[in-house]
């Protein structure tokens, strides 16, 4: 993690109720230096029923641009674990919490 300020801006792009939900993200971060990084990404949530009941979520992500972006993000080795490991253990919270917030939601709804 850093402790730059990221600063972003997103755009709902898909909306197709119930299954799909997508966004882009631009977000910007200052080095400090006169120089900062700049990305965009892709968010996409694509839910499906599941045949005992409830609901699969998949979550990807997906970095569409990339200007001068910090060395472990764009550079070496370093890359493929970020994106493989680092980046999921960090937005995997943030899923599982929205999961928890529509259940709750939906059980506050339903007669009893």
């Amino acid at each position: 993690m850093s402790r730059r300020l990221w600063r972003d801006e997103s755009v709902v792009t898909v909306a197709e109720r119930p299954q799909t939900f997508e966004f882009r993200t631009v977000g910007y971060v200052d080095y400090g230096n006169g120089k900062g990084m700049k990305a965009t990404f892709l968010h996409r949530y694509d839910l499906a029923a599941e045949a005992g009941g409830g609901t699969l979520i998949s979550y990807t992500m997906r970095l569409e641009d990339l200007v001068n972006g910090m060395w472990r993000l764009s550079r070496g080795i370093f890359r493929p674990i970020i994106w493989k490991i680092g980046i999921p253990s960090a937005t995997k919270p943030g899923l599982k919490n929205l999961a928890r917030l529509a259940e709750a939601k939906i059980l506050k709804t339903q007669p009893v």
